[in-house]
């Protein structure tokens, strides 16, 4: 039998309402749009996403495991900046290995 006057049963039933109401996050909700946008190649959207489950997990092993999501996503995101950085030195050099004069055929 239920008792209305439980504490843990109002417990969750403001637990249930204030998350209905948006006050409340969903850590698995925000893992799950971290990955779409990682599958996407939305990195940064990724990772807000995954802090904000972070900011709301409770569960160690899921936290674990968007600890893991974040960290993948900053490898991604600094492999992509090595990529740009790398293509940059590759236009430098051959704007300058072009405007040589000592060679006589251009590439």
């Amino acid at each position: 039998m239920i008792n209305p006057n439980d504490k843990k049963l109002h417990t969750v039933q403001t637990f249930l309402l204030r998350r209905s109401m948006g006050e409340i996050a969903d850590p698995v909700q925000f893992k799950e749009e971290g990955n779409k946008h990682f599958q996407a190649g939305e990195i940064d959207k990724a990772i807000e996403c995954y802090t904000k489950a972070i900011k709301s997990c409770k569960d160690k092993k899921a936290l674990a495991v968007i600890y893991r999501n974040r960290s993948a996503c900053f490898l991604k995101k600094v492999r992509i900046i090595y990529t740009l950085q790398a293509y940059i030195k590759l236009i430098i050099f051959l704007h300058e290995f072009n405007s040589m004069s000592c060679f006589p055929g251009k590439l």
